[in-house]
């Protein structure tokens, strides 16, 4: 289950054995309140949308989309197990689909959706001890990179994430990416205190546009006032004192993979 000290939360049989055993995982949610999720994203996803969640785990955020008229939903998520847990739970939902696959290589066609909704697996993806940050991002990379695959032009990539706007701005800048919107969230505090939602629309020079500029349109304030860098990221929600975390061994799991003050 632990690769360095940390639950390698990239493996398929974490997932599967968090799902089959633990009660806690079998309606999850990150970071903020499901009725924030919802209000803010049903505000950003047109309706007739088709809509592709990656990384779904076992949030009810599918379900209050579809409930608030956002029917057309795909979710993925690499765990078997969870995938069919909210096939059981969602049967009374005909229009969405729920789907085993791998989100750095996904099993869909160009262009075929309206929306790519990323709810904290990238974050996953890097939580990681810093030795392997570099192999991390590259999957990052990729996740990011099919998912503009998969977006048609004019369609919008929606990232909820924990780290502030400079560690992101390292993935965006990597890809050429223009930020079209960033709005935060309070979240709680073992998540420091608060999440960023990003937007980057596809235009039709596609997502590797030569050294596009990045502009965050910030709801208040400045990177310096965001998050604390040393919160360690668990997928239980715990602080990690429980283990060798990032920041008992002096490291940040943080995408620009600086050392913790």
């Amino acid at each position: 289950d632990l690769v360095g000290g940390k639950a390698d939360y990239s493996c398929p049989e974490f997932w599967d054995r968090q799902y089959a055993a633990d009660a806690a995982y079998d309606e999850f949610e990150w970071y903020v309140s499901l009725a924030e999720y919802t209000q803010l994203l049903v505000g950003m996803i047109p309706a007739g949308a088709r809509v592709l969640n990656v990384g779904c785990g076992t949030s009810a955020l599918s379900a209050a989309l579809y409930r608030a008229g956002r029917k057309h939903l795909v979710n993925i998520d690499i765990s078997p197990t969870c995938i069919e847990k909210m096939q059981a739970r969602t049967h009374d939902m005909p229009e969405m689909e729920w789907k085993a696959m791998d989100a750095t290589a996904l099993e869909l066609p160009d262009a075929s959706f309206d929306v790519v909704v990323d709810k904290a697996t990238s974050d996953v993806f890097l939580a990681v001890r810093k030795p392997e940050l570099p192999a991390a991002r590259e999957k990052v990379l990729a996740m990011f990179r099919e998912a503009f695959r998969v977006l048609k032009p004019g369609g919008s990539f929606i990232i909820i994430t924990r780290y502030r706007p400079r560690k992101e701005r390292a993935l965006f800048d990597a890809l050429g990416w223009e930020v079209a919107s960033h709005t935060r969230l309070p979240a709680p505090r073992v998540y420091s205190g608060v999440c960023h939602v990003y937007t980057i629309v596809k235009h039709d020079d596609g997502p590797d546009a030569k050294r596009a500029r990045v502009e965050l349109e910030d709801s208040g304030g400045s990177d310096d006032d965001t998050e604390s860098d040393d919160e360690s990221f668990r997928a239980d929600g715990s602080d990690g004192s429980g283990g060798s975390s990032s920041e008992e061994s002096g490291e940040d799991d943080a995408p620009d993979g600086e050392e913790s003050s």
